[in-house]
């Protein structure tokens, strides 16, 4: 387990498998990295795997007084890709709040993210306006899921 201290947090990320290409998971509100434990097997063929705590799941720090805004979140998350990825390109994979992070950090990152996985994302807030059409601030490639298995994915937004 690896740390990155930022703006009062200690945030916790693992790799799991090397490659030139990354795929970031970030899991969903109230759960851990260990939620993606079980698909790191099939996605290792695809690159270097790693697993990012949100702020203030456990093991991640976070200060006493932790209230984050939706921009801060993502300010955070962005900062630990930036730490984890350094320039290289990152696939991230999100799911619940994970995507919702997914998809800020890929607007911020444009260069960098080439595609977003958002698995049963939630959207709320000014992003929700922002990810309502392609032309939204981030034009990479990204599937929307319903999580469910069997179904399709149901919706693509960019190219």
């Amino acid at each position: 387990m690896e740390t990155f201290a930022h703006d009062g947090h200690t945030l916790t990320w693992e790799e799991h498998s090397p490659g030139d290409h990354t795929l970031l998971m970030l899991h969903g509100w109230s759960a851990s990295r260990r939620w993606w434990w079980g698909l790191l097997a099939p996605l290792a063929a695809m690159g270097r795997c790693v697993t990012l705590d949100l702020p203030g799941h456990y093991p991640a720090q976070a200060p006493p007084d932790f209230r984050l805004t939706q921009e801060q979140l993502i300010d955070l998350e962005t900062a630990a890709v930036r730490h984890i990825c350094g320039e290289r390109p990152v696939t991230l994979i999100g799911h619940s709040t994970g995507g919702l992070v997914s998809l800020g950090v890929a607007a911020r990152l444009p260069g960098q993210v080439r595609r977003v996985i958002c698995i049963d994302g939630v959207v709320w807030g000014r992003s929700a306006a922002c990810w309502a059409s392609p032309s939204g601030p981030w034009t990479g490639s990204c599937i929307l899921s319903s999580g469910r298995p069997g179904e399709p994915a149901n919706g693509r937004i960019g190219r």
